[in-house]
C-alpha cells in the first residue's frame, strides 16, 4: 500500500500499481476542507462591518470635495465666458441667480443663495433684465447640490465691453459634517481677473456658518 509520501512523487517515479492506487488513497483520507465556523464567520462579518463603517465618511468627504472643485471650475469657467462675449460682441453680458434653466431669480440681495445655479446672458435690448429678447449663453441650473453657494454682493453680476466687471467673493460653504470641513472662495475682480482660494472656518462670513450649523 502506498504511503502520501509515494503518491506525492513525481508519476515517472511511481510504479503503476502505486498509481491505481493512489487514485484511491484521497477518499480513504480525512478531509481537510471544513468550511468556516460559527465564530470565523462571525468575527470576520464585524470585521467587514467595521471596515465599511470607517472607509463611508471618507468615502462621503471625497465626493464632497469633488463636488465643490466641480462647481467652482463651473462658475470660473462661467465668468471667464461672459467675460469673453462681452469682449468679442461689445455689449453688456450678465450672470445672474438662476430658479429655473431659463429663468433668473426676482431677488437681488446680498448673500443670497446661488446654489441652485446662474444664468449667462446677453443682454442685447441693453435694458439690464433679462427677457425674451435676450440670449442665454449657458445655464447651469442643478437643485440638488448638497453645499451652499453664496455671493457678498447684493445684485447681478455684469461684464462690460471692455471686460470690466465689480470686485466680489463666490463662496463655496460645506456643512460641518464634512472632516474637514471644505470651503472655497471665488474672487473676481473688477479688471475681470479671478483668484480661488481654501478658506478656514475662521474666514468663513457669517451666512456660510449658518448654513453649516443648520446642516
Amino acid at each position: 500500500m502506498p504511503t502520501l509520501f509515494h503518491c506525492l512523487l513525481p508519476t515517472t517515479a511511481r510504479t503503476r500499481q502505486n498509481i491505481l492506487l493512489c487514485k484511491k488513497l484521497p477518499s480513504t483520507m480525512p478531509s481537510t476542507n471544513k468550511g468556516f465556523s460559527l465564530i470565523e464567520l462571525m468575527v470576520t462579518t464585524a470585521l467587514l462591518a467595521t471596515t465599511i463603517g470607517l472607509a463611508t465618511p471618507a468615502f462621503a468627504d471625497m465626493i464632497g470635495r469633488h463636488q465643490i472643485r466641480q462647481q467652482t471650475d463651473e462658475l470660473l469657467a462661467s465668468l471667464r465666458l461672459a467675460r469673453t462675449q462681452a469682449v468679442s460682441q461689445h455689449l453688456d453680458v450678465y450672470i445672474c441667480r438662476a430658479t429655473s434653466a431659463d429663468q433668473c431669480a426676482e431677488s437681488r440681495a446680498r448673500w443670497a443663495d446661488w446654489s441652485d445655479g446662474w444664468l449667462v446672458f446677453a443682454d442685447l435690448n441693453n435694458n439690464r433684465e433679462f427677457d425674451a429678447d435676450d440670449n442665454i449663453i449657458r445655464q447651469h441650473y442643478d437643485p440638488n447640490r448638497p453645499f451652499l453657494l453664496t455671493i457678498n454682493q447684493p445684485g447681478r453680476l455684469r461684464f462690460r465691453h471692455d471686460g470690466s466687471s465689480r470686485n466680489l467673493g463666490f463662496y463655496f460653504c460645506s456643512n460641518r459634517q464634512a472632516h474637514p470641513p471644505i470651503n472655497r472662495k471665488l474672487t473676481l475682480l473688477y479688471t475681470g481677473r479671478t483668484r480661488i482660494e481654501t478658506l478656514s472656518e475662521i474666514q468663513l462670513p457669517k451666512r456660510c456658518k449658518i448654513h453649516a450649523d443648520d446642516a
